[in-house]
């Protein structure tokens, strides 16, 4: 799965990703609750990308981005600097990072 592509429709500020055959994960419900989650902080006009994977793709992330070469349940990336963050007026005032996020780590009852 490739990022480009997600039909991202215009406004959405939470994109979900899943590249896993086996999620049982309801993409609107996650994106809706993640919604919820960035105004709860007081953050309503950021962007967040989830990646839903398995471990394999985990932890060639894990390896890539901070040399360890092993699985674990999440990953996260910030955008710290305001460089990265998208212009105003576009998907919102600024992306906050992306998580990827290792399905098989999940327990059952939370997909």
């Amino acid at each position: 799965a490739d990022w480009d592509d997600v039909d991202d429709e215009e406004g959405d500020l939470v994109t979900v990703l899943c590249d896993h055959s086996d999620s049982g994960v309801d993409s609107d419900a996650l994106r809706a609750q993640c919604e919820a989650l960035l105004a709860a902080a007081g953050v309503p006009r950021c962007s967040v990308n989830v990646l839903l994977t398995g471990d394999e793709q985990v932890r060639a992330l894990n390896r890539d981005f901070r040399g360890v070469d092993a699985s674990t349940d999440v990953l996260s990336f910030g955008q710290a600097t305001r460089s990265a963050r998208r212009p105003r007026g576009t998907r919102g005032e600024g992306h906050l990072g992306d998580l990827a996020i290792s399905v098989p780590y999940v327990p059952a009852p939370s997909r």
